[in-house]
């Protein structure tokens, strides 16, 4: 992991951005506040962890992912939240999710990973749902489901992947314009 991880980015020279850059929220290399992650619920949240994940590609934004559970009836159904870095390649990528899919692990019981994966290529979509599905998770989204939108594409960056939890109904809320992101939601059935 690098040893920048968690940290908050030094000042450095200014970088070449990839194109996706101009959509994000522009942040201060010397910004002393945090970016993240939120679960907004009704229900008790508990066990909340931070999850860092490794990153290098974008110093002045640390990527994260947050997990909680929540008591379903007699079930404990574990949450994890996540924010994958969109200007890793694949195999950078790839190791955030294995941090995500080790946490998931220590938890016996209902999961739920979703958020903000960043797939903003079919190669990097494919390759997200391989991992995921070779590890038990499944997802109702057709690969490819448009969730982010801007200068006139729509690419699928958003999922919602379980395990041992039924979900009945799901879909994408696009006549929502609260961000470059339409929001994704499922009905789960812990039954």
């Amino acid at each position: 992991m690098d040893s920048n991880a968690g940290a908050h980015p030094t000042r450095v020279g200014a970088k070449k951005r990839q194109w996706w850059l101009d959509f994000e929220e522009q942040i201060a290399l010397d910004d002393t506040g945090d970016t993240g992650l939120a679960l907004i619920s009704n229900a008790v949240l508990d066990a909340p962890i931070r999850i860092e994940l490794p990153w290098k590609t974008c110093p002045w934004r640390p990527r994260l992912a947050m997990a909680v559970t929540v008591a379903v009836g007699a079930r404990n159904l574990r949450l994890i939240n996540a924010h994958i870095d969109p200007h890793e390649s694949l195999g950078g990528q790839y190791d955030q999710l294995e941090v995500i899919l080790s946490e998931a692990e220590t938890h016996d019981g209902p999961i739920v990973i979703l958020g903000d994966f960043n797939t903003l290529s079919k190669k990097k979509c494919i390759e997200t749902r391989r991992v995921m599905e070779a590890r038990g998770y499944i997802t109702p989204f057709p690969t490819g489901t448009p969730t982010w939108h801007g200068a006139g594409l729509r690419l699928h960056a958003d999922w919602i992947f379980v395990r041992d939890v039924r979900i009945n109904r799901w879909g994408v809320a696009r006549p929502l314009n609260v961000s470059d992101h339409w929001p994704i939601w499922a009905e789960l059935d812990l039954a």
